[in-house]
């Protein structure tokens, strides 16, 4: 397109040894950046491996440790433990969330939501599992739950997110039937 590239920091010179100087030096710098990908990952892997907690987010009911391990913060676990039992109970987000804002407990310094309500129920790390990118290691969060209570959960979970039909004509107002286009057309009827 007739535009000129200048450099900042290297004098290429015009003609073909400025060409080659130009690749070589992408392909220095293409080097560079998989490299250092690769040793990001790298110590990413290992970091998981040795138990440590990498990712900057705190998970409600935890605490890290200096070393970057995690303990549980009894306080918040307590809280934990009551969210899931009460849904497990068949209350519903909006019950749980008016009664841990009444109570004044917090996520993460704000009061809580339908997110964060859902966040924390999604949360395999209160079952012992920690996943950061595609490593996993199941020795780095106490666990807060157990697994009978986690399945429970999620089961209800996945029974209220799926999307209930309407129709007038079908007997009655919504329809527990998982239909393919669900949530998508509406009855013509």
């Amino acid at each position: 397109a007739g535009v000129k590239i200048e450099y900042a920091e290297e004098s290429i010179p015009e003609g073909p040894e400025g060409i080659i100087l130009e690749s070589v030096l992408e392909g220095l710098a293409e080097y560079y950046s998989a490299d250092l990908s690769q040793k990001i990952k790298r110590g990413q892997r290992e970091s998981v491996a040795k138990g440590r907690m990498i990712s900057g987010y705190k998970y409600v009911g935890y605490d890290k440790n200096d070393d970057l391990s995690i303990r549980i913060n009894k306080d918040e676990a307590n809280v934990v433990r009551k969210i899931f039992n009460d849904y497990a109970d068949g209350k519903d987000q909006n019950e749980i969330i008016a009664w841990l804002n009444r109570i004044g407990s917090e996520y993460n310094g704000h009061k809580w939501s339908h997110n964060n309500i859902r966040r924390v129920l999604t949360c395999d790390a209160y079952i012992g599992k920690y996943r950061f990118g595609e490593h996993e290691n199941d020795d780095i969060f106490p666990p807060i739950i157990e697994k009978e209570l986690w399945d429970i959960v999620q089961e209800r979970i996945n029974e209220t997110s799926q999307p209930k039909v309407k129709c007038k004509h079908a007997g009655r107002s919504y329809s527990s039937a998982n239909f393919y286009l669900s949530g998508k057309v509406s009855c013509g009827i």
